[in-house]
């Protein structure tokens, strides 16, 4: 019995021998052994959310406005809803302007035919909106003042829209046609 457990102890003592050697992986001394497979997956870190998260483009989010245009007789202001491009949590201001340019509908008439928008932009609640406009799109003075409401009317259904300043090529001017006063701002009637 004596030599069946030394026997054992040395089978023993060889394969704690053979297992050592294993974990170095056949490395020179001095060299630091290589993880094995079962210590490496344990130290893995898991990946984040992020890591895992793919980004999917965004449709760009619209949003439905009032627009107005006037009947044919430039007598009253016709209202239609049109959808918008949304910019940011607010609608593309440029967009809704550019909007009242053209319209399907053989019952209304643009006011703002022939005009060029190059600029509407929102500072502390003020909607500056600089254009120009050619020969052509000149109304009389019923037709600038429906001009101004389609205006207001449009831009004032954006509670952050507190007062809009129109410029004309960059410049304050006292009216845009001539026939109607042109406020600089014009403010927000509740």
């Amino acid at each position: 019995m004596r030599k069946a457990a030394i026997s054992a102890a040395l089978l023993l003592s060889a394969m704690i021998v053979v297992s050592g050697c294993g974990e170095n992986g056949g490395k020179k001394e001095g060299e630091a052994p290589s993880p094995s497979p079962s210590i490496a997956a344990t130290t893995t870190p898991a990946p984040t959310a992020s890591a895992v998260a793919t980004v999917t483009p965004q449709a760009p989010e619209e949003t439905a406005v009032k627009l107005y245009f006037a009947d044919p007789d430039l007598a009253k202001l016709i209202e239609t809803t049109r959808t918008i491009p949304m910019a940011k949590d607010k609608p593309d201001y440029i967009q809704v302007l550019q909007a009242l340019e053209t319209t399907d509908d053989s019952g209304q008439i643009s006011l703002f035919k022939d005009f060029d928008f190059k600029k509407a932009e929102l500072a502390d609640g003020q909607l500056t909106v600089d254009l120009n406009f050619g020969s052509d799109s000149r109304l009389g003075s019923g037709g600038e003042m429906l001009l101004l409401q389609a205006l207001k009317n449009t831009l004032f259904q954006f509670p952050e829209v507190k007062s809009i300043n129109v410029l004309v090529d960059g410049q304050q001017v006292e009216s845009l046609m001539g026939n109607a006063d042109l406020p600089h701002p014009i403010l927000r009637q509740n």
